[in-house]
C-alpha cells in the first residue's frame, strides 16, 4: 500500500545521502538515482544507513513505547505501538521511517510530547540483526497547523511548542518473562579518560533525527522456543514464513515487561570542568532540559549499547565554585526488560527510566589538551550556555560497568539556565573546546 506524505503534517528533516528514494513513501515507488531526500520525504521521522551489511526489505520493524511507561512500578509492563509497515522502508544500505507526528496515538506520547522509538530487525537467512533506540519529541507550530519531530534533548525553537499525549489509564498486556542474567551493583567509574579523547560526536542541529547508523551484528542461531522462555533472542529468530505472515494490526498490542529486582541507580556524568591557576569552575544543572543516556541490548549472553533515550529533568542543582578539576554527575535509574515485538520474538533490554535527583562531583587527576582556544581576560565569568550548538557528550558517561559489563553514552545540553562557568580571577587565560570553538563546543577547558 502506497502512502503519500501528509501535506503540511511535518517539516522535511532530510539529509543528503545516496540511494533511491520515493517521491511517495510507499515502498514500490522510487525517484531517479542520486535524488536528494530533501523535499521528498516530507514526513520522514528517522533515517540512516546500515553499517556492516544490510537487511532485506520487510525485516525492519519500528515500535514506539507507551508514553507513561516510566511511571510504572517495578515489574510493570507497557505496550508498544508498531509503526505501520508502509512507513518503514529499506533501499540498499539506506533505511528510513516516515511517520506523521500527529498520527501517533496519544497513549504512546509522554506528557511533554516525547516518544521513544525502538528499531529492530533480523535477517533469518544470514542471522544479521540490528537494534537501536532513540527519543524524539513531538512539537507543533503555535498556529497548530504543522507538526514535526525534534531530538528529545534538543531545545524547542521559537514558534513551536510541545505536542503532548495523555497518560494511559488502560490495563496493559503481560508476557511470559525469560530467565534473567545476574547483575552486579553500580560503580563510581572514572572520567579521567576524557583527557585522551579530543573529539566528541557532534549532535545534529535541532530538528534532525537523521543519519542514525544501524550496525548489523551476527546473532546466534537456534530454533523457536514454544514456551517463549529462552534467555537469548537468537533462539527466537523469526522464520521467513513467520515474517511473511506478520499482520501488524492483528498482532498488536506488543509489550515490554520489567523484571523485578534488577533496577540500578547508575552515576552519570553530565559535564566536566578544568580550571587552572587558582580560577574556579561551576555548573548549573537545570530542569528545563533533558538528559540522554545509553540503552543496551543483550546478545549471546553479553550486553552492548544500542542507542540512547532521554529522561526529563524534573529537578536541578547548582554545583558551586571550586578550583579543582571535576566531573559533575547525576544518577539515572535503569531497569531490565524483556520485549515481545512485531516480529514475534523476545529481546532483552536495559533502559533508562528516570532521574531520582542525586547530585555528585568527583575530582579528576588529569586534564585534556584541546587546541581550539580563545582568550578570556581577568575578572570575567565565562559561560557555555547556548543550547543549539553541541551538547556535552561522553561515550563512557553512564557508569554501568559493574551493572552490565560496559559503560554507556551520556549527553546533556546547555541553555540559558543550565550552564558551565569558568570564573577567571587570577590573570588572563584561554578557554578551549574539544570539537569546535569554545563558544560552540561540547566540552570546554581552561588553559594558560
Amino acid at each position: 500500500m502506497k502512502r503519500s506524505p501528509a501535506a503540511g503534517a511535518a517539516l522535511a528533516l532530510g539529509v543528503a545521502v545516496s540511494g533511491l528514494f520515493a517521491t511517495t513513501v510507499g515502498p514500490a515507488t522510487v525517484a531517479p538515482a542520486n535524488a536528494s531526500v530533501q523535499g521528498l520525504l516530507d514526513d520522514a521521522a528517522l533515517s540512516g544507513v546500515f553499517t556492516g551489511g544490510r537487511l532485506p526489505a520487510g525485516t525492519l520493524h519500528v515500535s514506539i513505547k507507551e508514553g507513561d511507561w516510566r511511571e510504572l512500578p517495578e515489574g510493570g509492563s507497557f505496550e508498544l505501538y508498531p509503526v505501520p509497515v508502509d512507513g518503514v522502508h529499506i533501499s540498499g544500505d539506506t533505511w528510513w521511517v516516515s511517520l506523521d507526528p500527529a498520527s501517533v496515538p496519544a497513549k504512546f506520547v509522554a506528557s511533554d510530547g516525547q516518544v521513544d522509538f525502538m528499531i529492530e530487525g533480523h535477517d533469518p537467512a544470514s542471522g544479521d540483526a540490528v537494534f537501536h533506540t532513540v527519543s524524539a519529541q513531538r512539537v507543533t507550530s503555535l498556529a497548530g497547523d504543522l507538526t514535526r519531530w525534534i531530538r528529545a534533548d534538543a531545545p524547542i525553537q521559537e514558534g513551536w511548542m510541545s505536542m503532548p499525549g495523555l497518560p494511559s489509564t488502560q490495563p496493559m498486556n503481560t508476557a511470559a518473562a525469560p530467565t534473567v542474567p545476574v547483575f552486579g551493583g553500580a560503580d563510581a567509574g572514572s572520567d579521567n579518560l576524557e583527557a585522551d579523547m579530543n573529539t566528541s560526536t557532534v549532535i545534529p542541529d535541532t530538528g534532525e533525527l537523521t543519519g542514525i547508523p544501524l550496525e548489523l551484528i551476527k546473532s546466534p542461531t537456534g530454533s523457536v522456543a514454544d514456551d517463549g522462555g529462552s534467555t537469548d533472542y537468537g533462539s527466537l529468530l523469526p522464520t521467513p514464513d513467520s515474517l511473511a505472515s506478520v499482520d501488524a494490526a492483528a498482532a498488536a498490542p506488543y509489550n515490554c515487561q520489567e523484571i523485578s529486582g534488577y533496577r540500578g541507580d547508575l552515576q552519570t556524568t553530565i559535564a566536566t570542568g578544568y580550571p587552572v591557576g587558582g580560577d574556579e569552575s561551576s555548573l548549573t544543572y537545570t530542569s528545563t532540559l533533558k538528559t540522554t543516556s545509553g540503552s543496551a541490548i543483550s546478545a549471546s549472553g553479553g550486553w552492548s549499547e544500542s542507542g540512547t533515550e532521554s529522561t526529563t529533568d524534573g529537578w536541578g542543582a547548582d554545583f558551586l565554585k571550586d578550583s579543582s578539576k571535576r566531573s559533575y554527575r547525576t544518577v539515572v535509574t535503569y531497569g531490565y526488560y524483556t520485549c515481545y515485538n512485531v516480529a514475534g520474538y523476545y529481546s532483552h533490554w536495559v533502559f533508562p527510566i528516570k532521574q531520582p535527583g542525586a547530585a555528585y562531583y568527583y575530582y579528576l587527576s588529569s586534564a585534556p589538551n584541546w587546541t581550539r582556544c580563545q582568550p578570556v581576560y581577568n575578572d570575567i565569568i565565562w559561560k557555555r550556555e547556548q543550547a543549539k550548538e553541541n551538547a556535552y557528550e561522553s561515550s563512557y558517561g553512564v557508569k554501568a560497568k559493574s551493572y552490565i559489563g560496559i559503560e554507556m553514552t551520556s549527553r546533556h545540553s546547555y541553555n540559558l539556565s543550565g550552564k558551565l562557568r569558568y570564573h577567571v580571577t587570577h590573570g588572563n587565560k584561554r578557554v578551549c573546546g574539544n570539537n569546535d570553538s569554545p563558544g560552540q563546543a561540547g566540552k570546554v577547558q581552561e588553559k594558560y
